[in-house]
């Protein structure tokens, strides 16, 4: 058995948790461009995962976890549309539009050629006032939403990458790497 093979592996696949979990840790801060980069990194270890996984035997330490990371994504990407649709099937009955009628309203007054020419910033200026009011008046609907859609996917994800970081510390196979859980 080569060691020096083995621990390269292990840091590679050690390197995949690494970069999943600062995704994870990405995907829960409130700003965009935060959940941006969190996509990019995802797409990185999906990839990246694939590519070991490819390269590597399937019953080699590299071969196995690789497959439990990309595994992981996929089972949270298919978690995350069911979650995004409870969440929806949850909201969208409650929402409140009222703020938006007065800049409805505002929108009806212009005239068809102040719409055509004005520029995606006088249209935003226009409606800024209400988009704030729908904020403040869905906010504990839209936390919830977000709770329902955003929240087992985290905890999913986290779980699967604390079991695989603990087992490839100790260097060894998952037992199950195809299991959903």
């Amino acid at each position: 058995m080569n060691t020096d093979l083995d621990t390269k592996n292990k840091k590679t696949i050690l390197n995949l948790y690494a970069i999943l979990g600062v995704s994870i840790l990405l995907s829960i801060l409130p700003y965009s461009a935060a959940a941006l980069t969190s996509l990019i990194f995802m797409m990185v270890v999906l990839i990246w995962g694939y590519s070991v996984r490819k390269r590597a035997e399937s019953d080699s330490l590299a071969g196995n976890h690789a497959a439990y990371i990309v595994r992981t994504i996929w089972i949270a990407s298919f978690f995350a549309l069911i979650t995004t649709a409870l969440a929806s099937l949850y909201m969208i009955p409650q929402l409140n539009h009222a703020p938006f009628e007065a800049c409805t309203n505002a929108l009806t007054t212009k005239s068809l050629e102040w719409l055509e020419s004005a520029g995606m910033n006088e249209i935003y200026d226009l409606m800024r006032p209400c988009v704030d009011g729908f904020i403040a008046v869905n906010k504990t609907l839209l936390i919830t939403a977000l709770l329902i859609a955003g929240g087992p996917i985290v905890i999913y994800m986290t779980v699967r990458l604390f079991k695989g970081v603990s087992i490839i510390l100790k260097a060894r196979n998952i037992h199950n790497a195809n299991s959903w859980l």
